[in-house]
């Protein structure tokens, strides 16, 4: 009797557990990217040269419904694309590029894992270390206050909202 019931038994949790992950399902995320800020980080570097240089990596959280964010291949374009804004008179004004050469925006790698469905995760995106000459060049202050204005673009050509970084000080002395 004891036999039958630890079978029964047996029968019976691997139903439930069945049951159970039948009921979860995939999150449901719109087909365009979301993002929200994390954090933004100042790393204050030496180039290769010995001269001082400013890495700024910036954090956000992603979802996406079909989960096509990023690069499959090196001939893709840009996906992450961010703007300067800089504080000039206590308020934030958009930083125009001299050149179209000097850009912010990048490209980031598949972030899918190989799967298909909705995904959601922590994208961190690293800019190369800015040289202290180059903020001469650019005609920035020393202690000058940023924020970026980003957003990100999945496969299929949609975009996500737009969002603002906190400031942050770069170049300093």
């Amino acid at each position: 009797m004891k036999k039958t019931s630890y079978i029964f038994l047996s029968v019976w949790c691997m139903y439930l557990a069945w049951a159970m992950t039948g009921c979860i399902s995939k999150p449901k995320f719109s087909l365009s990217p979301d993002i929200d800020f994390d954090k933004i980080e100042v790393i204050r570097t030496t180039d290769q040269l010995g001269n001082p240089s400013d890495s700024i990596s910036i954090t956000i959280k992603f979802t996406d419904g079909d989960g096509d964010l990023g690069a499959l291949s090196n001939n893709e374009g840009d996906n992450f694309f961010a703007s300067i804004y800089l504080r000039r008179n206590g308020q934030f004004v958009k930083f125009e590029q001299p050149s179209s050469s000097l850009t912010f925006n990048g490209r980031f790698d598949d972030l899918s894992g190989g799967s298909t469905g909705p995904i959601q995760g922590t994208l961190q995106y690293s800019f190369p270390g800015i040289r202290v000459a180059s903020y001469t060049e650019l005609g920035i202050p020393k202690n000058d206050i940023w924020k970026f204005q980003i957003y990100i673009q999945d496969r299929a050509g949609n975009t996500s909202d737009t969002i603002f970084t906190d400031s942050v000080t770069v170049n300093i002395d």
